[in-house]
């Protein structure tokens, strides 16, 4: 079946001298893995930039059933991300985001929402001249909402524990440790139920941002990394400093 639709690279890995297998979040298909020959080569049909993280890409494709590989026709940049890629800390951002949906996205599933979603916060990364210390907390937490495990309730004098496992807030401790109280809690809760906007205002120290990346990654790996490791954090973390 001939496809024409938009994509997402989230992953691209060298394969041969001249060939990349690139790991695309489609519209139609969900996560597909694409062979893309010569994109190596000097004079290439394909510019290697395409394939950078969060690359938003037009495509057409032949899409064959059952095949762990898919051959791309045709690609070309559909939203340029020129802020993104020109600027060392948004270009360190889109890396963490893709590495994180690339592990946490089940392939050839498609879904609208999720895809919309990923590409909002990309244009919005791109766009934004606001502060983005904290983009990808509130990335993630919105990530989780469309990934099915998104928080439920909200912080308040009752409700100071957050139940890493199950999901919500609750007025008392759970028999097993994963939970998280007091201000990593608190934050939680205000990024998971802000707007993109009204987030920029939350004030949270250095230490406190580091807290909550830890325990949001440690969240995700309870129900969707299950132990993959996001190895751009350290970077993150370094250009954060």
């Amino acid at each position: 079946m001939q496809i024409s639709t938009q994509g997402i690279v989230l992953q691209t890995v060298n394969y041969s001298d001249t060939a990349v297998i690139a790991k695309i979040f489609t519209l139609h298909h969900g996560l597909v893995s694409f062979m893309v020959k010569g994109v190596r080569k000097k004079n290439a049909r394909f510019a290697a930039n395409l394939f950078s993280p969060c690359s938003i890409l037009s495509m057409n494709y032949l899409f064959k059933v059952n095949k762990n590989l898919q051959f791309v026709n045709e690609i070309s940049c559909d939203v340029p991300l020129t802020n993104l890629q020109s600027n060392p800390l948004k270009s360190c951002i889109a890396f963490f985001m893709a590495e994180v949906c690339v592990k946490s996205i089940k392939e050839q599933e498609q879904d609208e929402l999720l895809f919309d979603c990923i590409r909002h916060f990309i244009e919005l990364l791109n766009d934004t001249e606001e502060s983005i210390k904290q983009f990808h907390h509130y990335f993630l937490l919105q990530l989780a909402n469309k990934l099915g495990f998104g928080p439920q309730g909200i912080y308040d004098d009752m409700h100071t524990v957050f139940d890493l496992r199950e999901g919500i807030f609750q007025s008392s401790y759970p028999v097993y440790p994963e939970f998280v109280i007091n201000r990593t809690a608190q934050l939680i809760s205000l990024f998971t139920n802000s707007t993109f906007e009204n987030s920029i205002s939350i004030t949270a120290t250095k230490a406190e941002r580091n807290s909550l990346l830890a325990t949001l990654l440690f969240y995700f790996d309870l129900h969707v990394l299950h132990g993959s490791k996001i190895k751009s954090t350290d970077v993150l973390s370094e250009m954060m400093a």
